[in-house]
């Protein structure tokens, strides 16, 4: 190439006073060879970054998307236990204006995660959820204190309003509250005989 450089630079005039001068030749080799290094780098840079850069966008998406699903799971069995807690031992389904976000803000999350919880595990929407609590514990209290009417028993659980209580209590038991009762209350004595005796 500094042949071909140099017969070049010889052949384009006579002016040029530097041909053949040692130090001349020199310079212009460092400056070929910044020139080729330059372009090679560039090129071998553009194709490796090109390469690279679709090889780590795939991981990336790969990435990003197991990531998620394990940032899910993980938050999923973390909040498991707390929401458990707050519905079981606090009973905050008791409580007659109860909303996801005020259970969301309990436990320091947001509502979709609390949504996608209860999604995966009771298979149901969060009213659905804490209605069917409330019914169960509606059975529960009926049972342990057969003087309340259903209106108490509707208080007491979180209903405001005794026919909201009557049609969830409907719709999960398949029978109204005073069907319940009455069914219950004869079920009641012949468990009560064949223990006494």
């Amino acid at each position: 190439m500094l042949i071909i450089l140099n017969a070049f630079i010889a052949t384009a005039g006579e002016r040029i006073i530097f041909v053949g001068n040692p130090i001349t030749e020199a310079i212009l080799l460092l400056i070929w060879a910044g020139f080729l290094y330059y372009t090679g780098y560039k090129i071998h840079h553009k194709k490796q970054t090109v390469s690279f850069y679709d090889a780590e966008q795939s991981c990336n998406e790969k990435t990003d998307e197991t990531d998620k699903r394990e940032i899910t799971t993980k938050a999923h069995y973390k909040l498991l236990p707390h929401f458990n807690r707050l519905i079981d031992e606090e009973q905050i389904f008791l409580q007659n204006n109860l909303h996801i976000e005020k259970i969301a803000r309990m436990l320091s999350t947001n509502r979709t995660y609390i949504s996608r919880l209860i999604n995966q595990e009771y298979q149901c929407s969060f009213s659905d959820y804490i209605n069917l609590k409330r019914i169960e514990y509606a059975k529960i209290l009926a049972h342990s204190h057969p003087e309340l009417t259903q209106e108490q028993i509707a208080e007491k659980v979180g209903f405001t309003h005794a026919s909201s209580f009557s049609r969830t209590f409907k719709q999960l038991s398949g029978q109204t509250f005073r069907e319940w009762s009455r069914n219950n209350q004869e079920n009641k004595n012949p468990i009560r005989e064949r223990i006494g005796s």
